[in-house]
């Protein structure tokens, strides 16, 4: 009986698509359920609009395997009744949703399924947390940015329509970020980070599993893919919380979706627009283009080449006197170069006493000509520092072997008289060159090409009397002083509770706003938590003035 049912509304609906001999082929194909043996499903064509198939014919249900689902790459060929490759230039996620993201875009409006809040840790911080900006879009990176004593939160519900998965593509320099994945029917999950499997000691309920999102490190990032065995309505929701001053953002690239549909139409490469269709949703800034058949996404365009086109299968070069940017739908013109588009380069002291400073482009050069005061500069070098002697044959300042020392003037170290009388330390006030334990390098919230271009190990610039920092828009100048040996415990020490002393001065200048922070990293720690130890803040100081003389005791 329930068959016979079955196959009578079926053709109930067949018949009202059919009046005249020609067909519509403005329509698309919905999946029924599995019938009641659990071996086939119905593919319906179902016509798009209405009144545009009105008085045309559209083809009889279809029989195919149940759970029937074309793989990434392909889409459903409705003659043959199997899969095929997507044509060049387009793509195809296999029947699946992929969340990107556009600062340009109303993200309330384009997806009205992903919701973000923010809370605090205490109630009594509620008010200060909602009224800051902690998330935000950033180019095509989403960011969540937990202040202290704030949290947000993340929720994005999501339908399945059979057995899939979720893959959050993030970046977390430190801390954790905790969720889980919900449902009104039982499911089970299998993470596919082996440093988080699942268990039944890590769900509360069949209707609920929970994971960690765990730090991936500076600058890197990783996928986190969870696979969920059946159909039905699910919501993935992220926290974390702020705990300390120094944090870095969450950042998230994409959310893929993957069983949300069982079929899906190949879509076009795109140019530079924002691409929605019932079966996904894209926003791309993008020029991309697919070279070949069967591709599983599209790829953006080198730097110095564009995609103008919708569906492009490969990307043109632009012309001399033009540039593009990686994934450009356009060429710019290149502009003439200005101090901006160049960095400075330290070269250290040779024999004869003498530092040059150089300017160099940043890489890919995009401006045409040579800026105004771009040539190297030459200075006379100091002595080197205390506890250091210059080195007759390389040139060089070395470290005074142990039970011997110097001023910085001599060429070779001489012996204590007692070991009492020494003082070890590391003593900088002369910059010919970075000291050793020192380390330069760059680092972004972000997502940042401008790192691509940039030399790592001159973010900070020996100048002779001072050392000083390569500041960017939306990027860290690290410099980092590793402490090898540490400190010794002395009876002075013991009895003041003091283990060291570090001691350094600094001026800031800013022509819009910046932060100087004084962090330490516990080495033999299993984490990378930095903790603040101070930070300075300024807005905007054209000159270096105001001298900060700065002591921090290690207790």
């Amino acid at each position: 009986m329930f068959q016979s049912k079955e196959i009578l509304l079926l053709l109930i609906f067949t018949f009202l698509g059919i009046t005249t001999g020609e067909e519509c082929l403005d329509t698309n194909y919905a999946v029924s359920k599995c019938d009641k043996t659990k071996v086939y499903q119905w593919l319906i064509e179902v016509p798009t609009n209405k009144e545009v198939c009105k008085g045309k014919s559209v083809s009889q249900p279809k029989a195919v395997e149940c759970n029937f689902a074309c793989p990434k790459g392909q889409t459903f060929d409705r003659d043959k009744l199997k899969c095929k490759d997507c044509t060049s230039g387009t793509f195809s996620l296999g029947g699946g949703h992929q969340y990107t993201f556009n600062e340009d875009d109303d993200r309330e409006k384009t997806m009205p399924e992903l919701s973000l809040k923010i809370g605090s840790v205490l109630s009594t911080y509620e008010s200060e947390c909602k009224g800051k900006e902690l998330w935000k879009v950033k180019g095509n990176i989403l960011q969540g940015d937990a202040q202290r004593n704030c949290a947000i939160y993340l929720s994005l519900q999501f339908k399945l329509e059979r057995a899939g998965s979720i893959t959050i593509a993030y970046n977390l320099a430190t801390s954790y970020v905790f969720g889980s994945i919900t449902s009104r029917c039982d499911f089970s999950i299998t993470d596919n980070d082996n440093d988080d499997d699942i268990d039944d000691d890590e769900r509360d309920s069949k209707k609920r599993s929970f994971l960690v999102l765990y730090p991936t490190g500076y600058g890197i990032w990783k996928d986190r893919k969870i696979d969920i065995n059946a159909p039905g309505e699910y919501i993935l929701s992220l926290y974390t919380v702020g705990l300390n001053a120094f944090h870095f953002p969450l950042s998230i690239r994409s959310i893929v979706v993957e069983g949300s549909s069982f079929l899906q139409d190949c879509i076009l490469c795109p140019k530079d627009i924002a691409i929605k269709c019932s079966c996904s949703r894209y926003a791309f800034v993008l020029g991309t283009y697919a070279s070949k058949s069967g591709s599983t996404t599209c790829k953006p365009c080198a730097s110095n080449t564009y995609a103008p086109l919708e569906g492009s299968t490969q990307c043109l070069s632009c012309k001399n006197n033009e540039y593009a940017d990686e994934g450009s739908a356009e060429c710019l013109p290149r502009p003439k170069c200005e101090l901006k588009h160049y960095q400075q380069v330290f070269i250290g002291c040779d024999k004869s006493d003498t530092a040059t400073i150089k300017y160099e482009p940043i890489q890919p050069k995009v401006c045409i000509g040579d800026p105004p005061s771009t040539q190297a500069t030459q200075s006379t070098c100091r002595t080197c520092n205390p506890g250091m002697y210059k080195n007759t044959d390389s040139g060089l300042c070395e470290f005074c072997p142990q039970g011997t020392y110097s001023d910085g003037t001599l060429s070779e170290c001489r012996k204590c008289k007692s070991e009492l009388s020494v003082l070890p330390g590391l003593y900088y006030k002369n910059w010919n060159e970075l000291p050793m334990y020192f380390n330069r390098s760059y680092m972004s919230f972000y997502e940042s090409k401008a790192l691509n271009g940039l030399v790592q190990d001159q973010s900070w610039i020996p100048s002779i009397a001072y050392i000083s920092s390569q500041a960017l828009p939306d990027v860290l100048s690290i410099l980092s002083l590793n402490i090898v040996k540490g400190f010794r415990l002395t009876e002075l020490a013991r009895a003041n509770r003091q283990f060291g002393t570090l001691y350094f001065t600094f001026s800031i200048q800013c022509q819009k706003s910046c932060t100087l922070f004084l962090v330490s990293l516990d080495t033999y720690a299993h984490d990378d938590d930095w903790s603040v130890i101070q930070k300075w803040n300024v807005k905007h100081q054209v000159d270096h003035k105001d001298i900060v003389n700065y002591t921090y005791v290690l207790i």
